[in-house]
């Protein structure tokens, strides 16, 4: 039992060390609280938001697959070399197309008329949803370019 505990802690630290470090990371995250959260108020079924938490999750995996991969590289090859940039430039494009598949789904659901209609709704009658999504916005700005410095 011991060892799972670790094991989890140890992955924990992984994640950390990704918010921490990576700002890209911090984008997708930001980003996918946002979409997470404008889902709920499109009124997202099940399917849609399993859909919406695949992409986000395929992103963040793919996103953290690359910052293990650079450091690896760095580790083993300190100076330029063809193999080392190619083998980083496939791993930030593979988080590329993530990142795009992620959009596309997002837009495939949030496009839809009725998501369209109920986001609508949702901030006419709630007028103070606007002054909300700005207040993340600073957040997130705030968290994407200052979350990784040590205070």
């Amino acid at each position: 039992m011991k060892g799972l505990i670790r094991s989890f802690y140890y992955a924990f630290c992984g994640i950390w060390e990704c918010i921490r470090s990576e700002r890209n990371f911090r984008i997708h995250l930001t980003a996918a609280v946002a979409v997470l959260v404008t889902g709920a108020l499109a009124g997202f079924d099940g399917s849609e938001f399993a859909a919406l938490c695949s992409t986000i999750s395929l992103v963040l995996f793919a996103e953290m697959a690359n910052t293990a991969i650079e450091r690896v590289v760095d580790i083993r090859t300190p100076t330029y070399h063809a193999y080392a940039k190619a083998a980083k430039d496939l791993a930030a494009g593979a988080v590329l197309i993530c990142a795009i598949l992620a959009i596309g789904t997002a837009c495939a659901l949030f496009l839809q008329h009725s998501a369209l209609e109920a986001l609508s709704g949702q901030f006419a009658a709630h007028p103070w949803l606007w002054a909300a999504y700005a207040l993340y916005a600073l957040l997130g700005v705030r968290f994407v370019f200052l979350g990784g410095r040590k205070q």
